[in-house]
């Protein structure tokens, strides 16, 4: 029986135990808030069942991905929550409800560099070596990725780093319908690092979804996005 899974349905699931930090109600001024809110770095170590879910991922995908086992691209970690089918459970039936209680959240695999208010975790980490960025959508909802101008500037520069071979004059580049294409000398010269790094956003995508039961099982589903190589 998983430790995580132990409370009973209706209890707030938090990925990391983490002590908040009260803020002020006298924030008016967007610079402030911007300033109060950090991403992250994690040691995915603390959750064992993510680290190992995540490690077996990534040895995975290098079998799988010619880019991503060349060193392109970065893991993603999103869509977390806990799920019960039906009614609430009672702690004496839990054992007749085992395959109800379940623990969800996506793993893939991206090359989206971050745009504005696009694509920008709330942690980041590294397993073997590969960046990690660990999204939250009930926390965005909150702070609308309102996050520090420094910590955005290095979680960039770690995505920059894991997607520089779209600098490779010879990289092949995917659109939105997962077509591929190449920039030209002429092109590349026009653009700035940034414009080419967004311009690789699609070039890798994938994603499958864990479920881990309450009886400690475990499933897994995979999502085809585009033409993944």
């Amino acid at each position: 029986m998983l430790p995580f899974l132990m409370a009973t349905y209706g209890y707030s699931f938090s990925l990391f135990s983490k002590e908040s930090i009260p803020l002020s109600y006298g924030y008016s001024k967007r610079e402030e808030l911007e300033d109060s809110l950090d991403i992250q770095y994690v040691d995915l170590h603390v959750n064992q069942l993510l680290f190992s879910e995540v490690q077996k991922y990534i040895r995975e995908q290098r079998d799988s991905s010619s880019l991503f086992k060349n060193g392109y691209g970065y893991v993603t970690v999103g869509g977390i929550m806990l799920d019960h089918i039906g009614q609430p459970v009672l702690a004496d039936s839990l054992e007749n409800h085992l395959k109800d209680i379940s623990l969800k959240f996506n793993i893939g695999l991206s090359s989206f560099y971050p745009q504005q208010n696009m694509g920008k975790p709330l942690y980041y980490s590294f397993v073997d070596d590969r960046l990690i960025l660990i999204f939250e959508q009930n926390a965005k909802w909150i702070h609308h990725n309102t996050f520090s101008v420094s910590s955005v500037s290095n979680v960039k520069k770690l995505i920059k780093q894991a997607l520089k071979l779209s600098f490779d004059s010879n990289f092949e580049f995917k659109d939105t319908l997962g077509d591929s294409f190449f920039l030209s000398v002429e092109r590349r010269e026009k653009m700035s690092q940034e414009e080419i790094l967004e311009t690789g956003s699609y070039s890798l995508q994938k994603l499958k979804t864990v479920t881990v039961y309450f009886d400690g099982s475990i499933d897994y589903q995979y999502l085809h996005i585009g033409k993944v190589r």
